[in-house]
């Protein structure tokens, strides 16, 4: 972690696609926006290889034989009965027209009848309100970008009564002639026994890794590890006493003042492929002060919210140059989120993905004010959990946030390659992620030895001095 922050915005209102509404369930106008994205983003991305463009269209199992209607309602009912049984549906999503068709199961899992709006507005409006800028984000970024399987665990609230369930959703995307996908067709099952039975038996682990962690690396032991400063922006930050109030106070002013600051950037690298898919947004004070100290004690003088917003403002500035097909991290406090309207107008009106970071020792008084306050930013915001495993504090602000990114804290990754006790909680941590429908980020790779047994262990996105150095925007390393 340290400072800086960026976000975007929806993207912008046109006329609808044919087949979409501007009247789905208690979806608002940002989100119908995003459905215009997907079906946009749909038309626009073609297959990443030829061999995916080939892919043959689907056909019915036994087509070439001659069914009288008979068969053919036999064959539906038998159907029916099954998925019934199985607790799963069927759906079809066809991207030229935003609509989808389905079967009775899927019906049934979702709770609407005939005259339910089937379009991506339609099924947005049953998605969980606080799991929905996810799904959206996965669909159009994930599946429909890089043209991937739609695979993906999360909460529904059915149209019928308003009853929560877990369902998991998969789909195969099919292209069209030119490459480019043409609809989305899968199944989805009602899982919610299985993943509160699973969600239980994950806290349960996670929460004896953690104490098998305390346990083993008790915090003295840790500080005897730590490694000795590393050149860059780290080596220059330095701790100074809080001092009285009107110290602080001169120093916050000395640090907004013109060249007081400068915003630096880290990549996130995917780490099977060594490519930069993201780049953290820190912030170097001229005076050589610790970013994170000087914001807290500007935060005990009135001026802490201030000071993040220069730097914020500074970083997004500084992040035009960055690839736009990446994503910005920016570390924010709660306080800072809680304004919306002010983070809105600092955010702007910009199209790159922001993560928001939320540090594991940031004070959270309102968990449901701040997830709230996020979803308004809009869906090309998600947020992401700072220093997780770091301590229990963390634990909560990942259970109660459910956010999109966890990132490991560095204290875990330091010697992973030869500690059972850090692997066993970073598997633990994996675990947890891939029930929860969110990602693991870790932090502070510097040896070799650590990068190889994260990729061994399946962790996808990585942050450390091996992989890049904070530097300026203009020199942030667009490559591994």
């Amino acid at each position: 972690m340290t400072t800086a922050a960026h976000v975007t915005t929806p993207p912008d209102r046109e006329a609808l696609p044919s087949g979409y509404t501007r009247e789905a369930a208690a979806i608002p106008e940002s989100r119908i926006a995003t459905d215009q994205a997907i079906s946009r983003r749909a038309a626009r991305f073609a297959a990443p290889t030829a061999a995916a463009a080939q892919l043959p269209a689907p056909r019915a199992i036994g087509s070439s034989l001659e069914s009288s209607p008979r068969d053919v309602r036999s064959a539906e009912n038998r159907l029916d009965e099954l998925e019934a049984v199985a607790r799963m549906g069927s759906y079809s999503l066809e991207f030229a027209t935003g609509q989808w068709t389905s079967s009775t199961g899927f019906d049934t899992i979702l709770g609407i009848d005939a005259a339910f709006d089937r379009s991506i507005s339609g099924w947005a409006s049953l998605v969980h309100p606080d799991d929905r800028t996810v799904v959206l984000a996965y669909l159009s970024d994930e599946v429909i970008a890089y043209a991937r399987p739609f695979d993906l665990q999360y909460r529904i609230v059915r149209a019928e009564d308003g009853a929560e369930r877990w369902v998991h959703w998969r789909g195969v995307l099919e292209l069209d002639d030119a490459g480019r996908p043409a609809r989305l067709v899968g199944t989805v099952a009602d899982i919610t026994e299985q993943h509160l039975a699973s969600e239980a038996l994950a806290a349960s682990e996670l929460r004896y890794a953690v104490a098998a962690h305390a346990w083993a690396v008790p915090m003295d032991t840790m500080a005897s590890e730590a490694r000795p400063p590393l050149p860059g922006v780290r080596e220059r930050e330095t701790a100074r006493p809080l001092g009285s109030s009107q110290d602080v106070a001169d120093r916050v002013r000395d640090a907004l003042a013109v060249g007081g600051l400068r915003p630096v950037f880290q990549p996130v690298v995917h780490l099977a492929s060594g490519r930069p898919v993201g780049y953290e947004a820190l912030t170097a004070f001229t005076s050589g002060e610790a970013p994170d100290q000087l914001i807290a004690a500007a935060h005990t003088v009135g001026l802490g919210l201030d000071l993040e917003s220069a730097c914020l403002t500074a970083a997004l500035q500084a992040a035009k140059t960055l690839p736009k097909d990446a994503w910005v991290s920016l570390n924010v406090s709660p306080d800072l989120i809680l304004e919306t309207d002010r983070l809105a107008g600092i955010l702007g009106s910009g199209s790159r993905r922001i993560v928001l970071e939320i540090t594991e020792h940031a004070r959270i008084n309102d968990y449901e004010a701040v997830r709230r306050a996020v979803i308004r930013l809009g869906p090309a915001i998600s947020l992401a959990v700072d220093d997780a495993g770091a301590g229990f504090a963390s634990l909560r602000h990942i259970i109660e946030l459910r956010p999109r990114y966890l990132k490991l804290d560095m204290s875990l990754v330091h010697h992973v390659d030869r500690d059972a006790i850090r692997q066993a909680m970073v598997a633990a941590m994996r675990q947890f992620s891939a029930r929860t429908a969110c990602e693991v980020i870790a932090e502070g790779i510097e040896e070799p030895g650590e990068l190889a047994m994260l990729r061994e262990m399946g962790l996808p996105f990585g942050q450390g001095f091996l992989l890049g150095r904070p530097r300026a925007a203009m020199s942030a390393p667009t490559a591994a």
